[in-house]
């Protein structure tokens, strides 16, 4: 059995953990919600630390709301129905954004780990998710702290959210809409100022498409401030 699969066995072992459930499909650890879902999972990665070969994973931590990933998922973004049904509003990787300086969110599992190292790294998380990830989940449960936060500094490539500007604008647009986010066409204003002057010209056509095609899906009438792309002749 592989490294990440003896951990997943190990966190589930230990009990219920806040009422998550693992779907191996997915190598994710999912609870349903009212507006979607909350999950955490982890990135991973081979690694030598000293004379160890193994495995290095971190932690990541998000949350689902099923009316904005809806209108999202149609812009073409990802393909295939199991695959936009484990999309996520907000997701963030804790050890590039920790919620505590205090917690790990990252681990090393060495390939000749034993049981006491799998464990140890099980408990680990399990604390983690009990203490550290229910303010998290607690708080973007709420769409407009969504919107409010995806929304923030606009032409941050790296954000705490989401951590790809493109699909973190559509989710900001989205969320600020559907959650009635106050100032919605100053917030499209702004992002479209941030991809002009932050994504490659080449995509500036295309992403004009999709955040108009966003739009007609939710909506949003011609009345709104949103520009056409000045650059969009010479993409």
């Amino acid at each position: 059995m592989s490294l990440g699969l003896r951990l997943s066995k190990a966190i589930t072992d230990s009990g219920e953990i806040a009422g998550f459930r693992y779907i191996r499909k997915r190598n994710a650890f999912v609870r349903k919600e009212p507006h979607g879902f909350s999950q955490f999972l982890w990135a991973t990665y081979p690694t030598v630390v000293g004379d160890a070969t193994g495995q290095h994973y971190s932690l990541i931590v998000g949350v689902r709301h099923d009316i904005v990933e809806d209108a999202v998922n149609q812009l073409g973004l990802i393909y295939g129905s199991d695959n936009q049904s484990a999309t996520t509003t907000v997701d963030t990787p804790l050890e590039k954004f920790p919620l505590s300086a205090e917690r790990q969110y990252s681990y090393f599992l060495p390939n000749s780990a034993n049981e006491h190292d799998i464990s140890a790294a099980a408990s680990s998380i399990a604390t983690s998710v009990e203490n550290d990830l229910s303010g998290f989940y607690t708080r973007y449960a709420s769409l407009q702290e969504c919107a409010a936060g995806l929304n923030s500094k606009p032409t941050d490539r790296s954000h705490h959210l989401y951590n790809n500007l493109e699909p973190r604008m559509y989710r900001a647009i989205a969320s600020a809409h559907l959650g009635r986010l106050p100032g919605f066409d100053s917030l499209l204003e702004q992002w479209q100022s941030a991809y002009l002057s932050t994504l490659p010209v080449s995509a500036h056509a295309k992403i004009q498409d999709r955040l108009c095609k966003l739009l007609d899906i939710m909506g949003v009438g011609p009345n709104n401030s949103f520009k056409p792309n000045p650059l969009r002749g010479s993409a």
